[in-house]
């Protein structure tokens, strides 16, 4: 994240703002929202080339428990303001990629080890993160032996190393990724820490990193070369906002989309049957259950989906989940700002007051805050705007226009 402005200097080095003081209210005391020139946020954020994303994705986050994350800046300490962005961004995740697979892993004392599996159960990853962030009970003069403090240094090798033996098995058509939240300003790796890098590369493995104490080189000379994104957070909530940042499926690059292309383009997948008030023992945690998804394969029990069933490997999915990833290939257009009117016709009253066909607000096209879709040319708040591209992903009024 670059820290300099348009000319040239750094943020800290410019005169102080009161930036509150330019914050209006409406007529109904509400405050107005900052249109940055009557250009959507959302218009500005999708491209306009046609990308090709993999919604099939495998993304491994690795947490840094060194001694770095038990500092205070973030209150009440490092480790338990990640530990909640994360929690929060895995039920996030899920909802936008319900066809991905997810897990979690930690680095403490230079070890890298796992928490969680891959696999696609929300509930578990945040049960397993849960029980990984217990505080600790030892006294802060002694040694830890709960193994929930966090000391030691972060390897950077050796969590990759980690990431890379848990993704090798993942097929070719599957988006590998690997999210390493750093607390350290620093990496003690045993080893070449760039031949880790090449590994990744020929893998094809996408690295990224968020760095909560400040931009390390290293870190972005390896998200540069497997095709990442670095980021450092100036404050918890925008902590969170770079982890919802991942939510969206990265475009694919040449060389996973030949990848993809040699295998087929075709990816092995079930949509299992859904059995109710029948006694089954489920064959990934061996536990009776009422209500099991039967694999179309093997036919054995399952207790949610998707997941990949532990007999035959298949991954199962649900249909639902299809439907509701159909909106990462074909996302919502994004909207243009509304023209605003000449004084003289809103003075002559020839044009009657627009309102938001969202929520039937009156626009106020002065401020910027007002757009329209481009195929139905219906108008729309800043607000519905939002809501549309972010939860709705399709324009409302483009059906009755059919």
């Amino acid at each position: 994240m670059s820290r300099r402005g348009t000319a040239g200097d750094f943020i800290w080095e410019r005169p102080f703002e009161k930036r509150w003081e330019g914050i209006e209210e409406d007529e109904s005391g509400l405050l107005k929202l900052d249109s940055h020139g009557g250009v959507s946020r959302l218009a500005r954020a999708l491209p306009n080339a046609p990308l090709q994303r993999g919604l099939l994705r495998s993304l491994l986050i690795v947490l840094d428990c060194s001694h770095s994350s038990e500092q205070t800046d973030l209150r009440p300490s490092r480790a338990e303001v990640m530990h909640e962005k994360v929690a929060g961004f895995i039920s996030a995740f899920f909802d936008a990629n319900p066809l991905s697979f997810l897990g979690l892993v930690r680095c403490r004392k230079g070890v890298a080890e796992t928490v969680s599996s891959i696999s696609g159960s929300p509930s578990l990853h945040i049960e397993c993160l849960a029980s990984s962030m217990k505080r600790c009970s030892c006294s802060k003069m002694s040694i830890c032996t709960c193994g929930q403090r966090g000391e030691g240094d972060f390897s950077f090798e050796n969590s990759l190393q980690h990431c890379l033996g848990l993704l090798y098995l993942q097929p070719e058509v599957v988006s590998r990724e690997v999210l390493v939240v750093m607390s350290a300003l620093s990496t003690v790796d045993p080893g070449d820490l760039l031949s880790v890098t090449r590994q990744c590369v020929s893998q094809m493995v996408r690295v990224s990193t968020i760095a909560i104490s400040g931009e390390v080189f290293v870190a972005t000379r390896i998200a540069e070369e497997t095709g990442g994104s670095v980021g450092t957070p100036e404050s918890e909530g925008h902590l969170g906002e770079l982890l919802m940042a991942h939510c969206l499926p990265p475009a694919r690059t040449p060389a996973e989309a030949a990848a993809a292309k040699r295998a087929g383009m075709l990816a092995p997948v079930g949509f299992p049957e859904l059995v109710c008030q029948r006694q089954a023992i489920c064959s990934c945690h061996s536990k009776l259950v009422c209500e099991s998804y039967i694999c179309p394969r093997c036919k054995s029990h399952l207790c949610s989906v998707p997941a990949e069933c532990p007999v035959c490997a298949l991954r199962l999915i649900d249909s639902s989940a299809v439907a509701s990833s159909y909106h990462h290939i074909y996302p919502a257009t994004p909207f243009l700002p509304l023209p605003n009117e000449s004084e003289s016709s809103i003075e002559n009253k020839e044009t009657p007051q627009k309102r938001c066909s969202g929520c039937a607000k009156f626009l106020d096209s002065a401020t910027g805050g007002s757009f329209f879709c481009p195929r139905c040319s219906l108008p729309f708040c800043s607000t519905c705007d939002t809501t549309i591209h972010e939860s709705l992903f399709s324009c409302p009024g483009c059906p009755s226009t059919l």
